[in-house]
């Protein structure tokens, strides 16, 4: 966002000394960049706007597909309850000093998504969106060229926000499609399902060929690529992060493809089925972007979880009806409490004022200095947790401050502990800057926590206030 607030088009590496050339990617947050400027607000405030708006988005469109998916209004409501607010049974698990996926992997749940950034919760709505049973387009049945435009700019949009989004909606697409074809499903209503994945590709695929193709070319952007391993969580925390739903899916997707074998005529339910299959069915892939499969998942397994806790109950007695109610409530409540703690965890953050959240209104101050007074090309030497606030708040880049975005990340990270802590000699860290081309050297109470400060003969005290001090290297002239 502060590379599209001070005018770019390209992204540039932010987290490294040799940023490279720019590139097209990540171009929703250079447009909320441009956007702030454009409106004259805060980068923070829009994005916190954005991330709201994109959650009432995600959620009318998780709404509007439980709608459609043939369940009955009880299962539509409970269904729409534990895909919107649940998570698993990590609250269970932090009793005994495990930490699990339904805490950190926001990609993967809905209210998740949303308590984090705007992009996860508009990728999600426009997957849903896409993913929308046939029928949700009757109004534009007389129009197929222009509703057909609209579902490849949707897809459009979402490669350019998630590319791995197009590629799952594509997956189960096709999915379905092949249960049709191979007669598993012989009723069911994906008239237009065919169609629909031509215009998902046309719109999609380009911007992922583009994406592919510049991480290939563009030799920081490449290693930016091979340090970027999201590998999925172990199985028992992927089973604990997703139930007790994930148990009942498993009860669903036999009572679908055994019990209710050639009834099933609805794409909604069926859709989710093959995201949930696809999804679990992925998630240890031998690549090292396994996480990425988890996208939205915890939608399919909580919508086929609620049919398999339909299917455990005989219908139509009003002692099942009570039965279901009193089973529906104890779901609820055990997958609630993982996102209240999430909520009670960041209240305890603020009132310890926690550094992992909060900056010292030293540090705020000299960002501010550094962006006032310094060439926006300028290389910053500073502690990796300083390094990873130094670009958002200023602009300048940094040695090291992201453990993907930052080249040769590890080996980087090592030099720079050993320089801050003052592990190595006057000399070899004068040589190190100069080597470096490092323009100012960054020493705040993130620094002062690994060691004293460094001995700088050939630099100069150009910011001392408060706990921060920045010396000007001869680089900087």
């Amino acid at each position: 966002m502060y590379q599209g607030w001070r005018g770019d088009t390209q992204f540039t590496l932010p987290y490294t000394a040799e940023p490279g050339e720019g590139a097209y990617l990540f171009l929703f947050y250079l447009g909320l960049g441009h956007l702030a400027r454009w409106l004259n607000i805060d980068r923070l405030l829009l994005f916190h706007v954005t991330r709201l708006l994109a959650a009432v988005f995600l959620y009318f469109v998780l709404y509007l597909y439980i709608k459609h998916t043939g369940l009955s209004a009880r299962e539509r409501l409970l269904a729409f309850i534990a895909a919107a607010f649940g998570a698993g049974l990590g609250w269970f698990a932090l009793l005994f000093g495990l930490s699990t996926a339904d805490f950190w992997v926001a990609e993967a749940y809905p209210w998740l998504t949303s308590y984090a950034n705007p992009h996860f919760p508009l990728s999600l709505g426009l997957m849903l969106l896409l993913l929308l049973p046939p029928g949700r387009y009757n109004q534009l049945r007389s129009y197929p060229v222009m509703r057909g435009f609209l579902i490849a700019f949707a897809a459009l949009i979402l490669s350019i926000i998630s590319p791995f989004g197009v590629i799952i909606v594509i997956l189960i697409l096709v999915g379905v499609e092949i249960l049709r074809i191979i007669g598993e499903m012989p009723g069911i209503d994906v008239c237009g399902f065919d169609r629909r994945i031509i215009w998902v590709l046309l719109g999609g695929v380009p911007f992922i060929i583009y994406d592919l193709w510049v991480t290939a070319m563009n030799p920081a952007l490449s290693i930016w690529n091979s340090q970027n391993i999201t590998l999925s969580p172990p199985i028992w925390d992927f089973v604990l992060s997703f139930s007790p739903l994930i148990l009942l899916s498993i009860i669903g997707i036999y009572h679908m493809f055994r019990v209710r074998k050639g009834k099933n005529n609805n794409s909604g339910i069926m859709s989710m089925a093959v995201w949930l299959a696809l999804g679990v069915g992925l998630l240890y892939l031998p690549i090292g972007l396994q996480r990425r499969f988890l996208i939205g998942l915890y939608i399919p397994v909580a919508v086929i979880g609620v049919v398999g806790l339909s299917s455990l109950l005989k219908k139509g007695s009003t002692s099942t009806t009570r039965k279901y109610r009193l089973l529906g409530l104890i779901l609820i409540l055990l997958i609630i409490p993982t996102n209240l703690l999430i909520l009670l965890s960041a209240r305890y953050a603020v009132q310890t004022q926690d550094r992992k959240v909060y900056l010292w209104q030293d540090e705020k101050e000299a960002f501010q200095w550094l962006e006032s007074n310094t060439a926006d090309e300028a290389l910053i030497l500073a502690a990796p947790e300083t390094g990873l606030l130094i670009p958002a708040y200023t602009g300048r880049r940094v040695l090291y401050g992201h453990p993907f975005e930052t080249v040769n990340a590890i080996e980087e990270e090592k030099r720079l502990n050993a320089a801050i802590a003052g592990k190595v000699s006057s000399e070899e860290l004068e040589s190190f800057v100069v080597g470096r081309d490092v323009d100012y050297i960054f020493y705040g109470p993130r620094e002062r926590e690994l060691g004293p400060i460094p001995s700088l003969p050939d630099s100069e005290l150009v910011y001392d206030q408060g706990q921060v001090m920045i010396f000007a290297t001869k680089n900087s002239n």
